[in-house]
């Protein structure tokens, strides 16, 4: 539990988040008693998959790396979670664990509460629940348009999707042009693209050799004219 200085401060950061001003004052102080607050370090897991599904967390800083994994144990979904974003939104009401392993790409900070009580929120509060039903539509409809345009038997064409999507979704404003401001690997870039490592690296090779991409120690750096074909 936070202390009440720290209560204070996350109160405030908790006044910043989407759909707080629709919960009611005794929702609001509920969360409040009982929201919880940690910082992850680089290359920690936050939470691991199939570990008991506890709480509902929200990113205050730094970013996220979401990973399935399948019977194998090699990585069969990556994805990734930037500031103020909530999560997990899958399996809500339905699932008692987590279906997948969450990594700091950076150093990082959340903010978060038991599981039982958002859900309650979902229940009691039919505003919230829309609005948490429309964040939903959005991600759905988000991934929904990727998987349209990489359905591509071009493992080309769908290693430039996943680096469009990126940098349309991740990217930060630079002096000429945009960057993913967290480390990828070619192997993670692969995975997303549903190709081969080697593809992933020949494709990112010549857009790089073409100057419409920079790639230096994992980190990817979009040229303005990249950017504006995007």
């Amino acid at each position: 539990m936070i202390n009440p200085k720290q209560q204070r401060i996350f109160e405030r950061h908790l006044a910043h988040v989407p759909g707080s001003h629709i919960l009611k004052a005794s929702e609001y102080k509920k969360v409040v008693s009982c929201l919880h607050y940690k910082k992850i370090a680089k290359g920690q897991n936050l939470v691991d998959q199939h570990d008991d599904r506890n709480y509902t967390f929200i990113l205050k800083k730094g970013f996220l790396k979401i990973r399935s994994f399948d019977a194998k144990e090699d990585a069969s979904y990556v994805s990734f979670l930037s500031p103020n974003m909530l999560f997990p939104l899958r399996g809500m009401f339905v699932d008692s664990r987590y279906c997948y392993t969450v990594t700091a790409l950076t150093n990082a900070e959340v903010i978060f509460i038991p599981t039982k009580t958002f859900e309650g929120l979902l229940k009691s509060n039919h505003k919230f629940s829309l609005m948490i039903i429309k964040k939903m539509q959005e991600v759905v409809s988000e991934e929904e348009i990727f998987i349209q345009r990489a359905l591509t038997p071009s493992a080309t064409k769908r290693v430039e999707q996943v680096l469009k999507y990126l940098n349309n979704h991740h990217g930060i404003e630079l002096e000429g042009g945009r960057q993913i401001p967290f480390p990828l690997t070619i192997k993670e870039i692969a995975t997303i693209a549903g190709t081969t490592r080697e593809t992933a690296d020949q494709v990112i090779h010549e857009l790089v050799d073409e100057t419409e991409l920079e790639y230096s120690r994992k980190y990817l750096f979009f040229p303005e004219i990249y950017t504006e074909e995007a």
